[in-house]
C-alpha cells in the first residue's frame, strides 16, 4: 500500500484559464496535461513505468477538494514531477504553486512555476529533525504548520494537542517533534 503525498495546487492567471485548467484537471487529472499513449495503456506494467517516467508518480491524482483557485489531491509516495507542472503552466497559461507533504517518508516542499519556468523549488527532508523547523515554518506558515502537527499528534490526547502549539510558540522544536514523532 502506498504512502500518500498530500498536494495543494494553487493556480493564478486569467480567470478563464484557471477555470479551464481546474475543470480539465478535476475530470482527468494528469491525463489532460500529458495523456498516456494508447499503445502503453493496454499493458499495466508499461503503463505504470510510463507514468513514473512522465508524471513522476505511478498513478493519477486523487482529487480531494476544489475551491476558487486551489485543487487538493493525493498522489502515491511523491508529488507530480516539476516537468509535468511546467507543461501544465504553458499549456493552460497559468502560474502554479504546489505545496506537498508526505509524512510517511518524512518530506515536504513547494514548487513555484511561472510561464513554464521553475521559479522556486524547496524540499525539506526529515521533518522529524528540529533543524528543519524554520524551513517548515517558512514553507507552510506558522499556523498551517502547527495545525498539521496538531493533526499528526494524538488528538484524542487533549493535553498533547495543546502542548504542540505551546511548545512551537516557545520555539522548543526538539521537544515538539519528540512528542509528535517519537511519543
Amino acid at each position: 500500500m502506498a504512502n500518500f503525498c498530500e498536494n495543494k495546487l494553487v493556480v493564478s492567471g486569467k480567470t478563464k484559464d484557471i477555470i479551464g485548467f481546474k475543470n480539465d484537471f478535476v475530470r482527468k487529472g494528469f491525463e489532460v496535461i500529458m495523456p498516456i499513449p494508447a499503445d502503453i495503456k493496454v499493458n499495466h506494467v508499461h503503463s505504470i513505468n510510463w507514468r513514473c517516467d512522465n508524471w513522476g508518480v505511478k498513478a493519477n491524482a486523487e482529487i480531494l477538494d476544489v475551491n476558487d483557485n486551489t485543487v487538493y489531491f493525493d498522489t502515491p509516495w511523491a508529488p507530480p514531477s516539476i516537468a509535468l507542472l511546467k507543461l501544465a503552466s504553458v499549456k493552460y497559461r497559468i502560474n502554479i504553486q504546489l505545496y506537498f507533504s508526505e509524512s510517511g517518508l518524512s518530506f515536504e516542499g513547494k514548487y513555484t512555476i511561472h510561464a513554464g519556468q521553475e521559479i522556486e523549488q524547496v524540499i525539506v527532508n526529515d521533518m522529524t529533525n528540529p533543524i528543519n523547523a524554520q524551513k517548515m515554518v517558512e514553507l507552510e506558515g506558522f499556523d498551517n504548520l502547527i495545525e498539521r502537527l496538531e493533526q499528526d499528534a494524538d488528538l484524542n490526547d487533549i493535553d498533547k494537542a495543546v502542548n504542540v502549539r505551546s511548545l512551537a510558540e516557545q520555539g522548543k522544536w526538539t521537544e515538539l517533534f519528540s512528542i509528535i514523532y517519537i511519543g
